[in-house]
C-alpha cells in the first residue's frame, strides 16, 4: 500500500514499537483508519468518531464506538496507543483533544496531522491549500464533514511538531517527553479539480516537481506530520516519588543550585 499513514504504521511496527496485538484507539476514524491498519497487520482495539454513521460493520475486526476526543470516556491508560489520522484539525479544542489521547493511553500516541510551515502558508495565501474545511462539507451535502463532523466548514489548524509536543509537556509537566517525526507532501487533488478556479490546479501541477526535490533537501518544508509521542515515566530530576508514591519537588536537586529554603 503506497500510502504514508500505512508506511509510518508498518514502520513503527518492523520496529517494535508497536506490537500487533496492542490495544488501539483511533479517534475521529473512519473505514480509511481500518483498511490502513489491517494491511498493516494491526487487528486490536477500537475505532472511534464523534458521529456514530459509521457501521460497526465498516470497520472490523475493531469495535466501532461513538466518542468525542475532547472528552474520551475511557480511563486513563485504557489502550496501548491512541492514535488520529487528520482529525484533529476537525475539532473546536484540538489542544485539549491532544492531551485527552495522551491521557488514555498506556504506550504512546501517533498523530497524523497537516503541519504548519512557511512554505504551506505560502500555499493557502495561492489558495492551493484550504484555510476553511469547506470541501469536505461539500462532500456531504452540507450535512456534515465539518468542525466536530458538523455543517460548519472547520478551520484547519496546522500545528508545528513542536507544538504538538509542547502541548503534552505543558498537560503533564512532571515527565520528560521525547517524540518522533517524520514527514510528507501531500497535494489533495481532489479538492483543486473541484474548484471553479482553475489557477491553484496548474500552480500545484507546475510547483509539484520542485516541492518532491524540495523535500529531499528540506523534509520539514512537508505539509503532513506524523507524531509519535511515547509515553514517559521519567521524571524530570528535578521531582521525585516520596513514599505515597505522589511526585514532589526533589528537596537535594533544589539545594544543590540554593533554590530551596
Amino acid at each position: 500500500m503506497d500510502h504514508f499513514y500505512y508506511q509510518r504504521i508498518r514502520a513503527l511496527l518492523d520496529r517494535g514499537d508497536i506490537k500487533v496485538d496492542d490495544q488501539l484507539l483511533v479517534v475521529c476514524g473512519t473505514e480509511l483508519d481500518r483498511e490502513v491498519l489491517v494491511a498493516a497487520g494491526c487487528a486490536s482495539g477500537v475505532i472511534s468518531n464523534i458521529d456514530d454513521t459509521v457501521p460497526g460493520a465498516a470497520v472490523h475486526p475493531f469495535e466501532h464506538t461513538q466518542q468525542d476526543v475532547e472528552a474520551l470516556t475511557y480511563t486513563d491508560a485504557a489502550f496501548d496507543w491512541v492514535l488520529v489520522h487528520h482529525g484533529l484539525h476537525h475539532c473546536r479544542a484540538p489542544h485539549r483533544a491532544l492531551a485527552e489521547m495522551y491521557r488514555v493511553a498506556r504506550r504512546g500516541i501517533i498523530v497524523f496531522e497537516p503541519c504548519r510551515n512557511v512554505l504551506v502558508d505560502i500555499g493557502r495565501r495561492l489558495k492551493v491549500g484550504q484555510e476553511y474545511e469547506v470541501h469536505a462539507v461539500a462532500a456531504n451535502a452540507l450535512a456534515a464533514g465539518g468542525v466536530n463532523n458538523e455543517a460548519i466548514p472547520n478551520y484547519v489548524y496546522r500545528f508545528t511538531a513542536d507544538e504538538v509536543v509542547s502541548t503534552i509537556r505543558a498537560n503533564v509537566p512532571e515527565y520528560d517527553i521525547t517524540s518522533q517525526v517524520e514527514y510528507y507532501m501531500e497535494i489533495h487533488w481532489h479538492d483543486l479539480r473541484k474548484k471553479r478556479d482553475r489557477r491553484p490546479l496548474w500552480l500545484a501541477r507546475l510547483a509539484y516537481p520542485f516541492l518532491r526535490l524540495l523535500m529531499c533537501i528540506r523534509p520539514s518544508l512537508a505539509n503532513t506530520m506524523c507524531v509519535v509521542i511515547p509515553k514517559s515515566e521519567k521524571l524530570h530530576p528535578w521531582l521525585q516519588h516520596n513514599d505515597s508514591g505522589e511526585v514532589v519537588p526533589n528537596q537535594a536537586w533544589f539545594q544543590k543550585f540554593g533554590r530551596a529554603e
